[in-house]
């Protein structure tokens, strides 16, 4: 699960102050009771990449000892192995260039069982002006399997959306849409590329109207809603149709961040 080289986030350290981070502390201040009182693993290293410390809470989680720090255990021991290459490359771009580096691995503890972790490190000096490379490693695992449910619902809606014999789409916060269905290509009549070229929700509706949709729009993108409506849509070759349209805020994190349509054609009640 390694972030891939462009992915690491590198901070350029000679401006410390202005990106101050938990790695930003006194040479050998890590190995103080501070370090091991701090709920994240806490760890230093020296240029070849051999531990010289290990918090309490890295020992626990970890399941290592001191023994295994004396005996050379290494950073990279800490790594899962798909992610050691990646690790390795960034230990060594982050103590030639002097930067706070940051990337997503698989931590492996003791017992070979491992689990997602957002490790970040930065070089320092010691005392003997020898470097020694300072990390903290984040547990995400809550955060992926968040992210993991988060993307098995939008699979199953957008497999339902599919599967659905009315149009739904759905308009980002400047208006453009980010989504349709098949089923909204045949009834407006528009092509997926013409749909996917940054096409504006408003023009599925007469110019008559589109104000007013404009602000439906702007008002479930300020607050949460949904909104019920009867109202005519425009197919490409310019004919019409009477739609009842369901209109819901697409929320993320509880943040407004779009709105859903769904626009039944009611044209047979119309007779």
């Amino acid at each position: 699960m390694g972030s891939g080289p462009d992915s690491f986030v590198d901070t350029d350290m000679t401006d410390a102050d202005v990106h101050p981070t938990p790695l930003s502390i006194a040479p050998g201040a890590t190995q103080t009771g501070v370090a091991n009182e701090l709920p994240e693993i806490v760890f230093e290293v020296d240029g070849d990449g051999r531990l010289t410390f290990l918090n309490r809470q890295g020992l626990e989680i970890l399941g290592y000892d001191p023994h295994d720090i004396s005996g050379g255990l290494t950073f990279l021991d800490l790594i899962a192995h798909e992610d050691r290459a990646m690790a390795e490359i960034a230990f060594a771009k982050s103590a030639s260039r002097d930067q706070l580096l940051a990337g997503e691995f698989q931590i492996r503890r003791k017992d070979n069982t491992g689990y997602p972790g957002l490790v970040r490190i930065r070089p320092i000096q010691d005392r003997r002006g020898e470097l020694t490379i300072c990390g903290i490693i984040f547990d995400i695992s809550a955060l992926k399997r968040t992210e993991n449910y988060l993307k098995r619902s939008r699979e199953r809606f957008l497999n339902l959306a599919e599967q659905l014999p009315e149009s739904v789409f759905e308009i980002d916060e400047m208006g453009v849409l980010s989504f349709f269905n098949q089923q909204a290509i045949v009834n407006f009549g528009y092509t997926f590329e013409e749909l996917m070229a940054g096409f504006f929700a408003v023009q599925l509706f007469p110019e008559a109207d589109r104000a007013g949709i404009q602000e439906t729009l702007k008002a479930l993108t300020t607050e949460a809603s949904g909104v019920r409506k009867e109202i005519t849509a425009l197919r490409k070759d310019g004919s019409t149709f009477p739609v009842r349209a369901h209109f819901s805020t697409i929320v993320q994190d509880e943040i407004p961040i779009g709105v859903r349509v769904m626009c039944v054609d009611i044209s047979e009640f119309r007779g």
